[in-house]
């Protein structure tokens, strides 16, 4: 009986070792009582009788023990025996059995308990009159950035700081991701806790973070707070705090030892515990920090071990749709998940992935008082927005789905709640409790959300955020030649005067003043102003020569009749101001002008009426109009319009103007009329700064372009772009808001047309013309060859960047050409290119046409080291040279060669389309498909054969239409040798010979 199978089976089901000893020990009596009995009583089964009949409790007193011992994070035996008499629902154990040696958590986690020292700087005799604030890191801080990422938190915390009463003990906590000032996390916890009585102090370690922050002790000063910091190497000072961090640490180690769990789960273990050690008296003390604090004792009827595991009943909705937790057949569900042990603090972990489980369905009654919002506070505006929402919570339903919630919300500003106008987050907290209390089925929120960049506005932020500018001369020679950047200005500026801040200054205000240290006319006491301003200029010996140039400048607007008479503000008008700008010219004229600050943060209710877009020049644009230019033997002649904002009409939107001193002082000087400053002016004609300038322009300037004198003719795709005919004779113009270039045969047709937008332009009372003819431009200008390495400087290092400088420095005489059919020995000769083509290479295919787009395409396979994703490049050329070029790292990766050879070749398709429209509205219809060259065989067959293959059969749909446009005669596919491919340089770094072949030839220096 004693070595039944069945019995030794259901022993080693058995969860507990201690319960299977003591059964054995019951078996072994038995054994002893039974040798005295008859063999007939030794069949009865006494092992399931033993089983039935002993007390669970009885024979797990010391396994119940271990289990409250880890369930209230570990403490030592003398919190554990007496947890009871300060915490309800912890049992009261009969016998003081040593704990802490017996628990292999604690031996792993080598706790230490040491008592506190006899000195001790507690002198409050209320809660909150004394504190003690403190640091700590979690883990260990190695040079091994791997190692360091084990002690950082789910949500990259990697410290907690800790706040310690002197009166009550209690301690309260945050976890951090750095050790920045927690000002809003200190401003909260004082206006929560902060008493109103004399006395108070709080000890500060020296730390930058805490006592040498000077808004940290403004903070606590301004609650009515003495700081006093610690001295140096006398953490004792701090002692409250410090033996807290110690026992904190301890606490976490042993925590997540004993649940197995990842070192990134203790921000949750951290905050577990605070809620142990506040309800838990220390040694002397005769009520718990929680007692003290609330008058009652804490409850822990249903409090969870951490760590422990959850099960899902089968029928349990969150088993089969939320959770990848499988329980098999038969076993046991110690722990279900009910209403009752589910609270806004309870984390779910799946044990098997170590990831949280974000999306369990939580009663509603017990939801966060946000509704999932994490609210945050704009620093500049001190406005509350909204940081992230919470997947699952009421607020992820907002939307469709999660995602697009978050999309649609993440960033806006909060403004009103229930009708209710907030502005901070504790006055979005506070109204968010109220809705919560009440319990109100609905909720009003009104929201302003901020303007989604695109992809492409995106890409443009960051670079024009990460390239600096650089201020070079145009006659620099071509070796070594010294430049100063602007970081370089502002860092020897910020040398000499280290308490002002240079990054904020504008860029044009950094031109204006080199231009006047530059000249020649300049005084020194100007030199010494640095930046100009009205007020530092009003003090100096010139400031009669800038009030000229303000009086000159508004002479101007009165003559173009920009302003109207001053007015009273009508109610809820938009009203902006006007700012100037000090300039001195080489020549010394001290010229002044002015524009209005149109400016998001100025007009925000403008930004939200009024429609801003206005065309810009594309480089591929600007291309195509040289070499259509070059191909039909014309000249390209300049033209500029002077105060052309002024010439446009008003703004839709009714505009008005402040006076300012600048203008009521013209106005005394001019009419002999004191304004009234109370007065505002209103806008009559487009201003430089308003938002809507631009589009006021172009929409004028068109009207003017597209007369029957003219009739010209913009394109869909492109705005900036026109064909027309003028007295028989074709021309091309390119617009960039107000410069214009204009490409004809004959100077005298240009001077025509310029002369008559001259005329359409003028006002009746103005006196000079505003358009004024430039002559002939220099089409030569520098292209950047390594346009992927200038784009993308993630993957080098500052060291190659140089060595990028120097060799566009050394190749800034190529250019791309654009071959004109006859010669002209009337322009200046340009630099010859004349390569010869190397015979042994496969001959390059042939254009029937310079004015016959073609395309080269190439991919490189899994060239990003850091996602294995490929690399798209692809160049057109027209009247042989490039007028579009890319390269670019595919969205996607791909599996195989031919899917990035075909995935290249969709996105060169698409700039075909777009590139032949254009020609096609310009009157330079492609008769025939644009050829497109490619290297890769396969590709080619998918897309002009409609040949399907194993590897393109995981491709996205939309990819594959491209074959349709190979059926309507747009493009079509031509097999090119990689080693001729000009485009294989913009996808890989190649080797001078080849990096020459390939960039001279789409660069038109092969062209013949």
């Amino acid at each position: 009986m004693l070595h039944d199978p069945a019995l030794a089976a259901e022993c080693d089901d058995l969860e507990h070792s201690l319960t299977i000893d003591a059964r054995n020990a019951l078996y072994r009596t038995l054994a002893a009582d039974l040798a005295d009995k008859p063999p007939e009583f030794w069949d009865f089964p006494f092992h399931k009788y033993i089983t039935h009949a002993t007390s669970v409790m009885a024979i797990c007193a010391t396994a119940e023990r271990l289990l409250w011992h880890q369930r209230l994070g570990h403490p030592s035996d003398h919190y554990l025996y007496h947890a009871h008499e300060h915490i309800t629902g912890v049992p009261r154990f009969r016998h003081f059995d040593p704990i802490l040696e017996q628990c292999p958590t604690c031996i792993r986690a080598k706790q230490t308990k040491e008592s506190a020292g006899t000195h001790s700087t507690r002198t409050a005799t209320q809660p909150f009159q004394g504190l003690s604030i403190d640091f700590s890191f979690a883990g260990v801080r190695s040079k091994d950035v791997e190692r360091k990422k084990d002690f950082t938190g789910l949500n990259g915390e990697t410290c907690w700081i800790l706040v310690t009463d002197h009166f009550t003990r209690a301690v309260f906590g945050d976890t951090r991701v750095s050790k920045a000032s927690p000002m809003e996390w200190l401003r909260s916890f004082l206006r929560q806790h902060s008493p109103q009585c004399p006395g108070k102090y709080v000890y500060l370690d020296q730390g930058g973070e805490l006592y040498a922050n000077p808004a940290v002790r403004a903070l606590f000063e301004q609650f009515g707070y003495a700081v006093r910091p610690t001295g140096a190497d006398a953490s004792n000072q701090n002692g409250p705090v410090e033996r807290a961090h110690l026992t904190v640490a301890n606490a976490l180690r042993a925590m997540l030892l004993g649940a197995g769990l990842d070192p990134r789960f203790w921000p949750y273990a951290f905050h577990h515990f605070l809620r142990i050690t506040n309800a838990t008296p220390s040694r002397d003390q005769v009520k718990s920090p929680f007692e003290l604090l609330r008058g009652d004792k804490e409850n822990f009827t249903g409090f969870r071990t951490f760590g422990c595991r959850v099960y899902f009943p089968w029928n349990s909705p969150e088993y089969d749709e939320e959770y990848p937790l499988r329980v098999q057949s038969g076993e046991p569900f110690p722990a279900e998940v009910d209403d009752a042990t589910v609270d806004e603090f309870t984390a779910f972990v799946n044990p098997f992935s170590h990831t949280l489980l974000e999306s369990l369905t939580v009663p509603a009654s017990n939801r966060s008082p946000t509704f999932g919002f994490d609210l945050l506070t704009d620093e500049l505006n001190n406005r509350v927005f909204v940081a992230a929402i919470k997947p699952g919570s009421p607020a992820s339903r907002i939307r469709s789905s999660s995602k697009a919630t978050n999309n649609a919300l993440r960033g806006a500003y909060l403004v009103a709640i229930n009708n209710v106008l907030v502005f901070t987050k504790e006055q979005a907290l506070l109204e968010f409790r109220k809705a919560f209390d009440s319990k109100s089925p609905s909720l009003s929120l009104t929201f302003a959300p901020e303007k989604r960049l695109t992809m492409a506005e995106l890409r443009r932020a960051l670079a024009d955020h990460r390239e600096p500018s650089i201020f070079t001369d145009p006659a620099m020679p071509d070796e070594e030649t010294p430049v100063l950047t602007l970081d370089a200005i502002r860092s020897i500026c910020s040398l000499r005067f280290p308490d002002t801040d240079f990054s904020s200054v504008p860029v044009e205000d950094i031109a204006a003043a080199i231009h006047a240290v530059t000249s020649t006319a300049v005084t020194p006491a100007e030199q010494a102003l640095g930046f100009f301003t009205r007020r530092k200029l009003q003090r100096l010996s010139t400031w009669p020569d800038w009030q000229r140039g303000e009086f000159k400048q508004l002479d101007r607007m009165h003559d173009l009749g920009m302003f109207g008479a001053p007015v009273a503000p009508p109610p809820g008008a938009i009203i902006l101001r006007l700012h100037w700008q000090y300039q001195i010219k080489r020549s010394g004229e001290r010229r002044s002008r002015s524009c209005c600050d149109g400016s998001l943060r100025a007009a925000p209710l403008l930004h939200q009426v009024a429609s801003t877009y206005s065309s810009c020049v594309e480089q591929p644009i600007q291309r195509m109009f040289f070499a259509l230019a070059a191909a039909h033997d014309m000249r390209v002649y300049g033209g500029d319009a002077t105060d052309a904002f002024a010439h446009s009409p008003p703004p839709e939107t009714p505009t008005f103007i402040m006076i300012d001193d600048a203008y009521a002082e013209w106005y005394k000087a001019r009419f002999g009329v004191t304004l009234d400053r109370n007065m505002v002016l209103p806008v009559l004609h487009a201003l430089q700064g308003h938002p809507e300038s631009g589009r006021l322009w172009e929409t004028y300037i068109n009207k003017i372009l597209s007369l029957p004198e003219l009739s010209f003719r913009s394109t869909t795709h492109d705005r900036t772009i026109y064909s027309g005919v003028f007295e028989g004779e074709p021309i091309l113009l390119l617009r960039q808001v107000d410069d214009f270039a204009l490409a004809c045969r004959r100077e005298s047709t240009a001077k025509a047309v310029y002369d008559f937008i001259r005329k359409a332009l003028q006002q009746p009372n103005e006196a000079q013309p505003p358009f004024t003819y430039l002559g002939l431009l220099n089409i030569g200008y520098a292209v950047v060859t390594l346009s992927k390495f200038a784009s993308a400087p993630h993957a080098y290092h500052y060291s190659c960047l140089k060595g990028v400088a120097r060799y566009l420095r050394r190749t800034k005489h190529w250019g791309i050409r654009f071959a004109r059919r006859t010669h002209d020995p009337s322009l200046s000769p340009g630099t010859p290119h004349n390569l010869s083509l190397d015979p042994s290479l496969p001959p390059f295919p042939s254009i029937p046409s310079p004015l016959q787009l073609t395309g080269y395409v190439d991919a490189a396979h899994a060239n990003d080291l850091r996602n294995r994703r490929s690399t798209t490049s692809y160049a057109f050329v027209l009247n042989g040279g490039a007028i579009a070029y890319r390269s670019k790292t595919q969205t996607v990766t791909a599996t195989s060669s031919t899917e990035a050879e075909f995935i290249a070749a969709v996105s060169a398709a698409k700039t075909a389309k777009y590139l032949r429209a254009v020609l096609h509205e310009l009157s330079f219809p492609q008769l025939s498909p644009t050829p497109i060259h490619i290297d890769n065989v396969s590709a080619i067959q998918i897309i002009n054969a409609r040949k399907p293959t194993e590897r393109s059969r995981h491709i996205d749909i939309q990819a594959f239409a491209i074959q349709d446009w190979k059926d309507n005669g747009d493009i079509l596919m031509h097999h090119i040798p990689g080693v001729i491919n000009p485009s294989d340089s913009l996808t890989k770094p190649t080797g001078w010979v080849l990096h020459s072949r390939h960039c001279r030839r789409i660069m038109g220096h092969y062209y013949c």
